[in-house]
Parts: C-alpha cells; sequence; structure tokens
C-alpha cells in the first residue's frame, strides 16, 4: 500500500479509536477539518509538527502512523447491542478492536506454533432445530475434553483454544461482537458486567462462531439458538437435571443462588435453563421474571455476587516470553501492550518486590 494511504488510514482508526470527528481533531490540533481530511485520504503528508500533535492529539507515538502493515481486516463483523448503541459508538469500537488485533499479530508473529484454534470456519454447523443445539453444545464440550464439571474461567478456556478474547470498557448498549480474522476467530465483551453475566455473553459468542442459523427469522429468533447454547455449553443438561430433577412445580431463590456460584450461571439463566428443558412450566418462569422485575433484580441479582471473570492473558503472556528471550527490547513490549514505558516499568518493579 502506498505510504500516504497507509498514513491516512491509520490516522483515521487513531481518530475513530478516540471517537472523534474531523472537526474535533481539526479544533484540537489548530488545523481545518478539510487538511485532516486529505491526510486521511492519502492525499497529502502533515510537516513534522503537525505529525507530533497529532500524535498527542490521539494518544499513540509518531511511529504508529509508519507502521509498514495495514490494520487487519475483520470479516463476519457481528455486534451483540441494546438499540442504542450509535454508529459512531461502533465505529469506535471496530476501531479499538483493530488497534488491539495489530499488536496481537506483532507478537503471534514470532511465535507461529502457538497460532493454532480450535475451531474454524469450515466447522460452523448450521441449525434449524432448537434442539440441535443441544447436542452441538455436547459435542464442543467433549472435543474440548470438559467432561461435566463446571467451567472455572471462560476467558481462560476461549485462550486455551486459540480463540483472541478483548475485554474492552464500552457504552453499556454494547454487550459483544464476533469476527474473524482469516481463519482465526475473536470475541470481544464488555468487561463492566457482573461476573456470571460477562460468561454468559462469552458462551453466547462462541455460540455464534460455531453455529449458523437461518437467516429468514428476526433478531430475536436469530439470537435463541446462541442464547440456549451459552446455558447449554455451561450447564449441560445432563447437569440441569441432575441439580434440578426432572419435574419442579417451584424454584427456591437460595437454591438458584447456591447454583449459580457453583457453574457461573445467572439465577435468571438457570430458570431459563429449566424452563427450555422442560423441568418448569412456561407459567412458572413467567412468574419468576415478573417477581426479578418487581424487585429490580433483572441486572443485579440479589445475594453474593459472582466473582469477575479473569483477564485476557495470552497477549501478555507472549509479549513477556518475547522481553524475557531478548526477541523485544522493553520498549516494544511496552508499545505491544498498549502501556506506556513507565507503566511498564512499575509492572515490573511491582512484581519483584
Amino acid at each position: 500500500m502506498d505510504s500516504k494511504k497507509l498514513f491516512g488510514e491509520r490516522l483515521k482508526g487513531a481518530r475513530a479509536n478516540l471517537g472523534l470527528s474531523l472537526r474535533d481533531l481539526a479544533s484540537e490540533i489548530g488545523v481545518t477539518a478539510q487538511t485532516l481530511s486529505n491526510y486521511e485520504r492519502g492525499e497529502i503528508m502533515p510537516k513534522s509538527p503537525v505529525l507530533i500533535e497529532l500524535a498527542r492529539a490521539l494518544k499513540v507515538k509518531v511511529e504508529y502512523f509508519f507502521r509498514q502493515t495495514a490494520l487487519p481486516a475483520l470479516t463476519a463483523l457481528e455486534f451483540r447491542k441494546k438499540n442504542a448503541l450509535n454508529v459512531k459508538e461502533q465505529n469506535t469500537i471496530m476501531a479499538t478492536i483493530r488497534e488491539w488485533l495489530e499488536r496481537y499479530q506483532q507478537v503471534e508473529a514470532l511465535f507461529p506454533l502457538t497460532n493454532k484454534t480450535a475451531i474454524s470456519q469450515k466447522d460452523i454447523v448450521e441449525i434449524f432445530e432448537e434442539a440441535e443445539v443441544e447436542t452441538e453444545a455436547i459435542k464442543l464440550r467433549e472435543k474440548w475434553k470438559l467432561g461435566l464439571a463446571p467451567i472455572e474461567s471462560m476467558v481462560a478456556l476461549l485462550e486455551e483454544n486459540g480463540i483472541r478474547v478483548y475485554l474492552i470498557k464500552a457504552a453499556n448498549s454494547f454487550d459483544a461482537c464476533t469476527f474473524w480474522v482469516g481463519d482465526r476467530p475473536g470475541i470481544v465483551a464488555n468487561e463492566d458486567l457482573p461476573g456470571d453475566r460477562l460468561r454468559f455473553n462469552l458462551a453466547h459468542e462462541l455460540g455464534h462462531l460455531v453455529l449458523k442459523t437461518p437467516e429468514d427469522g428476526n433478531k430475536r429468533q436469530r439470537e435463541k439458538p446462541a442464547m440456549r447454547f451459552a446455558g447449554a455449553f455451561l450447564v449441560p443438561e445432563v447437569v440441569v437435571k441432575k441439580e434440578l430433577g426432572e419435574v419442579r412445580s417451584r424454584l427456591n431463590l437460595e437454591e438458584l443462588h447456591l447454583l449459580k456460584h457453583k457453574y457461573g450461571l445467572s439465577m435468571s439463566a438457570w430458570v431459563y435453563r429449566a424452563k427450555d428443558l422442560g423441568i418448569i412450566s412456561p407459567a412458572l418462569t413467567q412468574k419468576f421474571y415478573t417477581i426479578l422485575r418487581q424487585r429490580n433484580w433483572s441486572v443485579i441479582e440479589p445475594g453474593t455476587p459472582y466473582p469477575q471473570e479473569l483477564k485476557p492473558s495470552r497477549l501478555k503472556q507472549l509479549v513477556l516470553r518475547a522481553y524475557a528471550e531478548s526477541i523485544i527490547s522493553e520498549t516494544k513490549a511496552a508499545e505491544l501492550l498498549g502501556q506506556s514505558l513507565i507503566t511498564f516499568h512499575e509492572e515490573r518493579l511491582n512484581q519483584n518486590a
């Protein structure tokens, strides 16, 4: 790619990453919006003083604009969001993902033998009946040798199986999204959620990566298989029936709270699993959800919260490995971690204290 075009693409990505309009950035650095537009289209290059101001305003190093690789192309990018997530917010999230992926791919290139994934696009299964979802969830658990035990960490499990995971701070209207880069899958999720809800979102996104649903239904119909997959993957049918029995006429909140902490599945999701598997009636399900709404428990459930999910660690582990083996400098290590050199030093000092 032409160096001016590459610079323009990187400038546009950095601007989108901060959610800035052309006018916002132009005002910040003292040039016109038209001049910025010309930079982004690759028609002209800025002089050194403007370049330094761009780096300052966009919170990147000057070298960022001159990396000789194009930003990663995302395919099959699917957002799971509430209706309030606007186009500007989506673009900001996409830019954040691409910047993170670029750093990730740089360090992965140093250790090519580690870049294997347990799922690929050729393995995607088309689903026509909801009952098939239970079978596919069990198949994947068996493939990953999980047995029937509770999953300790969804983040760790996904990373162990070659799925890139990124947790970000984003608008409350954003839940998560999935994407592919070549044949490598990725999941990005909003980290500002209770631990059990984040686990469910990650399992839900895994469902979207491994299942193909008919495209002729509405959004809710297309989401239902992934929702059911999440529940079935976290707590398989045989486990649900072992814990709750075959048929129940009522459920106890304290019982559900204990199960939530044992399996990392929310109380409301346990109720939905019981309904899906015919253990409780739709009427009892509706009664439970009415109680949740009336008591304002729909988002934050009663009792002790489920612990937060682990942070993704694979990118950091690869960077520290490359640094320890003197493959990269400490400056490059900090850059790949998206940190300042001072922060990188402080973390090393704290760990060695």
